[in-house]
């Protein structure tokens, strides 16, 4: 998976959400197949996924789908094309589920004449029961490679832990801290943040964007596009980052060359775990 800061999603039965998000400065965008498309035009969104599959700019975001858990397999038949990026699986609750979308993704790429593998796996964490199966889910297919806890106001998971939602969203920091502990025991490479359900609070989603990053996660799920901004700065290194890594490189280069396992850079002691840090950070930001 391409470092991924900002995920914008789009309901899929939405033309001009669609032009708008596919025009965006999101590093991708998710189309929503499942609870934002009403079931009467959940045909005309795969029908809809499927063209902008084939007709988006080359210099376009990365384009995911999220799937209906209930129609996983008529989802899939009808979406996966060379440009499919990956699928956002909702409601997972068990690695069989996660499995099962594998097979059924082999199956379509085959069909669709996509190199097998090809097309990614994101696994929404939506109930009690998934939170404690983290770990298990998200080492069910070597195609899962970002993890997104739906922590926002009102949603399944929400209802099913029955916390009360406050603005710093504390009630649901246990929750984040365990799905990205989960995400990276599974070496999982580009952890997502769920949605802010505040759209109008822009203050609000900037807070909860920084927590985010500084619980470890590498980006956030976008409910508009007014958030791409904001996130996309935040999730990214600052120049002052970028400089402390650079200069812990060079610093850990010209120790080795003494024969040295750990110096010092601004009074802390660096080694070789610094240096790995170091080196993500920078990956990060090309």
């Amino acid at each position: 998976m391409r470092n991924v800061r900002s995920l914008l999603s789009t309901p899929g039965h939405r033309p001009r959400m669609l032009e708008s998000a596919l025009s965006s400065e999101a590093d991708a965008i998710v189309v929503d197949l499942e609870d934002s498309v009403p079931p009467e035009f959940k045909p005309a969104a795969r029908r809809a996924m499927r063209a902008l599959l084939e007709d988006a700019p080359e210099d376009a975001p990365l384009l995911y789908a999220r799937v209906n858990h209930d129609a996983v397999a008529t989802d899939v038949q009808a979406i996966v094309a060379p440009r499919l990026a990956g699928v956002q699986l909702p409601k997972a609750e068990s690695p069989e589920a996660v499995q099962r979308l594998d097979e059924l993704l082999g199956d379509a790429e085959a069909a669709a004449g996509v190199a097998p593998g090809t097309v990614e796996i994101i696994v929404s964490i939506e109930s009690a029961l998934a939170v404690l199966r983290a770990f298990e889910l998200l080492s069910a297919s070597p195609r899962v490679v970002s993890v997104m806890p739906a922590v926002a106001e009102n949603g399944d998971l929400h209802a099913d832990l029955g916390y009360v939602h406050t603005r710093d969203e504390i009630a649901t920091l246990h929750v984040r801290s365990h799905v990205l502990l989960a995400a990276r025991a599974a070496k999982l490479p580009n952890p997502i943040d769920g949605i802010y359900s505040g759209v109008r609070d822009l203050d609000g989603f900037i807070a909860s964007a920084k927590l985010a990053r500084t619980l470890g996660y590498r980006g956030k799920k976008l409910s508009h596009p007014s958030q791409i901004g904001p996130t996309n700065e935040i999730f990214a290194p600052t120049d002052d980052e970028l400089d402390f890594h650079r200069r812990v490189l060079r610093a850990l280069e010209e120790a080795e060359a003494q024969g040295l396992g750990a110096t010092t850079v601004d009074g802390l002691m660096v080694d070789i775990a610094m240096g790995e840090m170091a080196r993500r950070v920078l990956a990060q930001a090309r």
